[in-house]
Formats: structure tokens, C-alpha cells, sequence
């Protein structure tokens, strides 16, 4: 299914995941998608989505925080190929929700504005 030009469900959720969905969760994967479209033409490069949508059991088993907004569908974790995460980090820096930064990736939700990482 396709949420926005350049990103599709199966980018943020895992196969079968998809069964155990709510419509407001799904919901927020579309809001997150939207705003990841509005990044991904400012950069003109495409966004990897490492990680998306969790179910509470695949987030409890990599070590996600028990509140984490992937839970909820309102996170994605994200690489752009040949561009540093701390370069993206830094062009994010006005960004209105969750911004963390990481070495290799960069966290990114709808949920209120935070920062955090290294």
C-alpha cells in the first residue's frame, strides 16, 4: 500500500505485523510517512526506514523502551545512503517532534519535541 510518492507500508511494517494494527496506529504510520516525504524532497535522497511500526513484543525484544512512540507507530528510524546520520541530524535540528541522534541512524517521531543521543 502506498502512503506518500516515495513510501510504502511495507517500509514500516514487518509482514505479519500488519495483522495486528490498530486503525489509529496505522493512522500515525501515515502521519509519520507524510513527514518523512517533506524531508526526504528537502534532502532529494532517499530515506531507508530501518525500523518502523513495532509490535509491544518485537520492541520489548530488542530492547525498546516500553513506551516507545514505534509502538504506536509514530517513529521511524532512518539512514540516508551517502549522507551522514549527523548531517541529517543537523538539517533536522527545527524539527517539531522527537529527534535522536545516533552515530549510524536518526530517530525520528511525531511526538512532542525531544532530543537525545550522542
Amino acid at each position: 500500500m502506498q502512503l506518500t510518492p516515495h513510501f510504502n507500508l511495507s517500509e514500516f511494517v514487518r509482514g505479519d505485523d500488519l495483522e495486528q494494527i490498530s486503525e489509529e496506529t496505522l493512522d500515525n504510520v501515515y502521519k509519520i510517512a507524510q513527514c518523512l516525504e517533506v524531508i526526504r524532497c528537502i534532502i532529494n535522497k532517499p530515506i531507508h526506514i530501518t525500523s518502523g511500526y513495532r509490535t509491544p513484543d518485537y520492541n520489548f525484544e530488542i530492547g525498546g523502551h516500553p513506551n516507545s512512540y514505534h509502538v504506536r507507530g509514530m517513529a521511524a528510524d532512518v539512514v540516508v545512503n551517502g549522507m551522514p546520520a549527523r548531517e541529517l541530524q543537523k538539517l533536522l535540528k527545527h524539527w517539531s517532534g522527537g529527534l535522536g541522534s545516533y552515530e549510524t541512524f536518526t530517530h525520528i517521531d511525531i511526538g512532542p519535541k525531544r532530543r537525545w543521543g550522542s
